[in-house]
């Protein structure tokens, strides 16, 4: 019998969206400074939900195009 990988699946019903408490938090912490795979472990231990620094990169980017819009 082959082995067969399980896949690892990842859509919107596994994985949480952001609150707005979240994007707080992670535009606070960048503002102080702090890089992405720090603000992932400071979210992960303030919140008990695991976001890779990748994700982090990826909403900073997000906010950023939301607050551009926003703008006059």
């Amino acid at each position: 019998m082959r082995h067969t990988k399980t896949p690892y699946t990842r859509g919107a019903s596994t994985v949480r969206p952001f609150a707005a408490s979240e994007d707080q938090l992670i535009t606070d912490w960048r503002i102080q400074g702090h890089g992405t795979t720090a603000i992932a472990r400071r979210l992960s231990e303030e919140t008990g939900y695991l976001r890779s620094p990748a994700t982090i990169n990826m909403r900073l980017k997000t906010l950023a195009r939301i607050e551009e819009q926003d703008a006059p």
